[in-house]
């Protein structure tokens, strides 16, 4: 009986264990995530609202690339998926190869924030939203507006 009683104590310990093994898992790939995608919208805090020399063109401009991140203004990370990931600097943080940060960028309403089905380039408001992904699979997204000021 005994046992029985102490066999069952130690599986229920056993349960305990693996189980704030898997939320302390949950929690570091959170923290994680969060903190790829706060790098992601601090970079965009040093990048121009639209091109000096194209505004009215979305996306890059010749001689711009993702791959080495020369980008200079928010619309040109639309569509970027970036694996490895970019710091805050634009620098690749090749020992995190199985993440990836999926930006987009959509024109919004200044009046209506939540009216996202604007032409882009189109208003003086854009939602910079990314996602992180490990291993594929979606940890965290995080959104953020970005506005037209009169020196961008």
């Amino acid at each position: 009986m005994v046992t029985a009683i102490v066999g069952l104590g130690v599986v229920a310990m056993l349960q305990l264990i693996a189980a704030g093994t898997a939320s302390n898992t949950s929690g570091t790939e959170l923290t994680i995530g969060m903190n790829l995608a706060r790098s992601v919208r601090e970079m965009t805090l040093g990048l121009r609202f639209t091109d000096p020399t194209t505004p009215t063109r979305w996306g890059l401009d010749s001689g711009e690339s993702i791959a080495s991140m020369n980008v200079d203004d928010v619309n040109d990370l639309d569509g970027s998926e970036l694996s490895p990931p970019v710091d805050a600097r634009r620098q690749r943080i090749n020992d995190m190869s199985t993440w990836q940060q999926s930006i987009s960028v959509c024109s919004v309403s200044p009046e209506w924030l939540t009216l996202d089905n604007m032409s882009k380039g189109s208003t003086d408001a854009v939602r910079v939203t990314t996602r992180i992904l490990h291993h594929g699979k979606e940890v965290c997204r995080l959104s953020w507006l970005v506005f037209r000021t009169s020196a961008s």
